[in-house]
């Protein structure tokens, strides 16, 4: 479990927010508007470099999710969100091509992992997990966790199958239903206890936010079954918040 949590996180940080070039070819573009704001970055933090006036021509070269880096006539470069760049330009095949920019890039990854931290039944839980994505929609994930309570731990493995609903969009909502087992062990203060296992079924539903091309942090819940030898199963619910990263 600690060897797959540090692999997670090398990984992770390992990957890099790399850029997408764009055809060699690509459409220049007008500006429209008054002006638009170019910025040394991906991202609203980045300061303001220059501007692109009204009559400007702009040349888009490369573009990460959300955002679009051009070059003006002048020679000056910068990054523009793809949103200002859509309303503050005219006369170009190429704004179609823009708009789908970000579902092609999140489509290209196929594989993802990440943490997530909750809260089971009043005991700490703590997930790491794998998925593969193998259309833009579903996805099948593993996760490994534990629960730390006052009075016993429990280790959870479980299997899902996974639908995301706008897999194109920033804020997604998901849907997914799994399988799995889980072993709890009592506290060894206390007498006549022993480990049990039993098998686990699990219904999770939560949104994505999308913070760049590689990265997501996701807030969920999770309703559990566990199915016990005894004549009633349990029920038992799960709020988490996670972070993880699309690698390949």
């Amino acid at each position: 479990m600690t060897r797959l949590m540090f692999m997670l996180i090398w990984l992770s940080l390992g990957v890099p927010l790399q850029a997408v070039e764009l055809p060699e070819h690509a459409a220049p573009l007008t500006v429209r508007e008054a002006f638009i704001d170019l910025r040394s970055g991906p991202g609203s933090a980045y300061p303001v470099v220059q501007v692109a006036e009204r009559g400007d021509v702009v040349y888009p070269d490369k573009r990460r999710t959300g955002w679009i880096r051009v070059t003006t006539r002048r020679g000056f470069r910068g990054w523009v969100a793809t949103s200002d760049l859509l309303s503050s330009v005219a006369g170009s095949d190429y704004e179609a091509q823009l708009a789908s920019a970000d579902t092609s890039m999140h489509g290209s990854h196929k594989w993802r992992g990440g943490f997530l931290l909750g809260d089971f039944a009043g005991a700490t839980a703590l997930y790491a997990y794998a998925g593969w994505q193998f259309t833009p929609n579903l996805s099948t994930e593993l996760h490994l966790g534990q629960a730390v309570g006052d009075f016993s731990d429990s280790r959870i493995a479980l299997i899902y199958l996974r639908h995301t609903l706008f897999p194109a969009n920033r804020f997604t909502p998901w849907l997914a239903l799994g399988a799995g087992g889980i072993t709890t062990r009592p506290d060894a203060s206390l007498a006549l206890t022993t480990d049990r296992s039993d098998s686990l079924l699990a219904l999770r539903g939560g949104v994505d936010w999308r913070l760049a091309r590689n990265y997501v942090l996701s807030l969920e819940y999770t309703s559990y079954t566990i199915l016990t030898n005894r004549n009633d199963n349990e029920e038992v619910e799960e709020w988490k918040f996670g972070i993880n990263a699309w690698f390949w």
